[in-house]
């Protein structure tokens, strides 16, 4: 995704840098609102869901389900740090105000799709300490636990 938005910004910014004054003004509406008419959260509603789901871990199921030992419990308190870590980063890569046209709307994408990646870097470590502490039937169980949204 991040060379997708770098391949099409250059091509983009030529177009829009061709445009009339007025051309303008409505190519930059159109990133107000859905095909629907309905006004969009743009990157505010993406942040702040994706911020959340690093933060929205089951860490209560999961201590229920594994019964973790007292090694385990440090790493799963590691990943817990590192989830929290990696939500707060997130958060701040979202844009305090929407931007106004498509050069601005490409690099708020590219900066949220930077912070993305380093989120995964910041968790996937923690994650992997943790699950390698874990036993076979730990492992079977944490599996299938699935994510925030299977939780009962």
């Amino acid at each position: 995704m991040v060379q997708a938005v770098q391949i099409m910004r250059g091509p983009l910014q030529t177009f829009y840098n061709s445009l009339t004054d007025e051309q303008k003004r409505r190519f930059d509406a159109m990133g107000e609102r859905t095909p629907k008419g309905v006004p969009s959260n743009g990157l505010s509603g993406l942040c702040s869901e994706q911020s959340g789901n690093f933060t929205q871990l089951p860490f209560q199921r999961i201590k229920e389900a594994l019964q973790p030992s007292q090694q385990q419990q440090a790493a799963l308190d590691q990943l817990s740090t590192a989830s929290s870590k990696a939500a707060s980063d997130l958060e701040k890569s979202c844009p305090t105000e929407a931007p106004q046209n498509p050069a601005e709307r490409l690099d708020a994408i590219t900066k949220r799709l930077d912070a993305m990646i380093q989120a995964v870097n910041i968790v996937r470590p923690a994650l992997n300490t943790f699950y390698l502490s874990l036993s076979d039937e730990q492992k079977a169980r944490f599996n299938v636990m699935g994510g925030p949204e299977n939780a009962e």
